[in-house]
């Protein structure tokens, strides 16, 4: 299991519970996020605190749900190796960060 997710009010609170977030589980991940029901969910938090490491591939798989999302998600405790791939392509611009 990649994820896990819980249901509060109008937020979908997603858990990542993978170690990374790369090309090895970026197709996996992407289809996780896809079947969650988002009936009723005005916005996301994906909290990412335990992914060690990622690539643009697992940055990909969060876009993916990013745009499913409409544009209302937020990165939850994002450890600075993710951070630093988001400011390389400029993705914290966009994506609300909330740190630790």
């Amino acid at each position: 299991m990649l994820i896990s997710s819980t249901l509060s009010l109008n937020t979908l609170e997603v858990n990542v519970l993978a170690k990374t977030m790369d090309s090895t589980n970026a197709t996996e991940t992407k289809a996780a996020l896809k079947e969650l029901d988002l009936q009723g969910r005005e916005r996301a938090i994906i909290d990412t605190a335990g992914v060690q490491f990622n690539d643009s591939s697992g940055i990909g798989a969060l876009l993916s749900f990013y745009k499913k999302m409409n544009q209302k998600l937020t990165l939850k405790s994002p450890l600075q190796t993710m951070l630093s791939v988001l400011e390389l392509q400029r993705l914290h611009r966009i994506l609300a960060i909330e740190p630790e």
